[in-house]
């Protein structure tokens, strides 16, 4: 059974949460979840959540909790791409 829509939806419960309280009993229920995933999908998703909570426990406000996120995601993509780029280049 494919669990990453339902921690997905989870995920987003939390953007319109505004308790700390609550986002991390979400964000629990979303590692509990996914724990043990197979699928890279669900492995990428449960290193989001749980980097989410730990700003979040550092102090880091809401919002920038969720945006820095997201960020760095495609910035970690495009990086990746590139360097992918590079190696074929190389081999040619």
């Amino acid at each position: 059974m494919d669990l990453v829509p339902h921690a997905l939806k989870l995920l987003n419960i939390c953007t319109s949460v505004a308790s700390h309280a609550d986002i991390e009993k979400i964000l629990n229920v979303g590692i509990c979840v996914l724990r043990g995933s197979q699928k890279r999908s669900g492995k990428e998703l449960l290193h989001r959540i749980e980097s989410i909570k730990a700003k979040l426990t550092k102090g880091v406000r809401i919002q920038d909790a969720f945006k820095k996120e997201s960020c760095v995601d495609s910035t970690a993509k495009s990086g990746t791409l590139q360097v992918l780029n590079l190696s074929q280049k190389k081999r040619r």
